[in-house]
């Protein structure tokens, strides 16, 4: 089995994207749609699955940095060999974002809660209103 902290060197001399320079980017993409999309969506309905989205967000986004990080230096290393710096500083940013993001939203939340939270009862009592017999 193949190491894959070890740089990958083409036989054929053409050149190959780094394995973990894609794989940050689909990380911190994969973070930032678990992050902070799943945590926007779920925060007015299902406050406890949010907060479980912004810690699965936060994990990927550590991935997607270290992963980048090691992509970077391999990449380096190989002495022009292989490519995908490109990637590996896309995955790198969107981890960062993946990171940071959910911390902001959870800053803003509480915020949200206490300007909205008036006009959302008043919804939920004309609800119960019209449904009561």
């Amino acid at each position: 089995m193949e190491n894959p902290l070890e740089p990958v060197v083409p036989a054929t001399g053409e050149l190959k994207n780094n394995p973990l320079a894609l794989t940050s980017l689909l990380i911190g993409m994969g973070g930032i749609l678990s992050g902070c999309l799943a945590s926007v969506v779920t925060a007015v309905f299902l406050p406890l699955l949010s907060i479980a989205c912004v810690g699965g967000g936060f994990l990927l986004g550590i991935a997607a940095l270290v992963t980048g990080i090691i992509g970077i230096s391999q990449i380096a290393r190989s002495e022009g060999l292989q490519k995908g710096k490109g990637l590996a500083i896309g995955g790198m940013v969107t981890g960062g974002l993946t990171i940071l993001l959910p911390c902001v939203l959870l800053l803003l939340l509480p915020v949200l809660g206490i300007l909205l939270g008036p006009a959302i009862g008043d919804v939920f009592s004309e609800i119960n209103r019209n449904l009561a017999p």
